[in-house]
């Protein structure tokens, strides 16, 4: 499939119609589509939606349904620093900790790439950081790993070409 803009801001605003614009809603397999469902609980806004248990809710639900029992979570940076967290807990620390720096951080979904039991997400993250005069705005993606037909790990990169080569498929 291929990236098209999610909404004229460029934000994260509108998930579904984040995920409608940029095709992420076609025909995948079972595995794609788990992440398709998980990605559309994923919040305008994660900073705010800290302070929403509601959401929160509704997001850790449909990971919980997704999840293998031995789910992991992986943050890895460019060069090589890695945050690892284990359950849904976890991911959602993994979270917590990654935009704890920022007054406002959404992720804006660019592509999603069916690669049967590893599915690729593009992303462009959005943020605001504390006290800071221009937003970030970075590209990178995140590789969900299955079993089973339920994920068992998911890796956040920066680099999207490393997300690519971790799940074996081509940048």
């Amino acid at each position: 499939m291929s990236a098209s803009p999610a909404n004229p801001r460029g934000d994260a605003k509108d998930t579904r119609g984040n995920l409608e614009a940029c095709g992420i809603l076609g025909r995948v397999s079972e595995n794609a589509g788990i992440v398709r469902e998980l990605i559309g609980t994923f919040p305008e806004d994660f900073i705010a939606t800290r302070a929403d248990p509601a959401a929160r809710a509704r997001a850790t639900a449909v990971l919980s349904e997704a999840a293998h029992p031995d789910f992991e979570t992986a943050m890895i940076a460019a060069d090589g620093w890695t945050m690892e967290r284990n359950g849904i807990d976890g991911f959602v620390g993994a979270f917590d900790e990654w935009t704890v720096g920022f007054e406002r951080f959404g992720l804006q979904f660019e592509e999603l790439i069916d690669g049967g039991e590893v599915v690729v997400v593009l992303v462009r993250q959005r943020g605001m950081p504390r006290g800071g005069a221009a937003e970030i705005v970075t590209e990178s993606a995140g590789a969900f790993f299955f079993r089973d037909s339920r994920i068992e790990r998911v890796e956040f990169h920066l680099d999207r070409a490393w997300a690519l080569d971790a799940a074996g498929l081509e940048a």
